[in-house]
């Protein structure tokens, strides 16, 4: 096997373990880590000065990204999602 089918099977290893990890989190704790991301997000000097943010939907289990979202809309400041 080369050195580049080591690392993709290497990486496909890391991506499962994860996607474990993620899922057996409980919704609790993604809420209260969401919260902390949210928060030091909005108090960043870059986000103040951002006239527009690009920023991705959250799926299940994932960082939610609805609360900034509707604080990049509520500021006025332009929103990028991607497809």
């Amino acid at each position: 096997m080369s050195d580049g089918e080591n690392m993709t099977t290497a990486k496909s290893l890391l991506r499962k373990k994860l996607y474990a990890a993620l899922k057996s989190l409980p919704t609790s704790e993604v809420t209260r880590q969401s919260d902390i991301v949210t928060n030091k997000v909005l108090n960043t000097v870059q986000f103040d000065r951002a006239k527009v943010v690009s920023i991705y939907l959250s799926m299940d289990k994932e960082i939610q990204t609805e609360t900034l979202v509707e604080e990049i809309l509520k500021r006025g400041k332009e929103c990028f999602i991607p497809r």
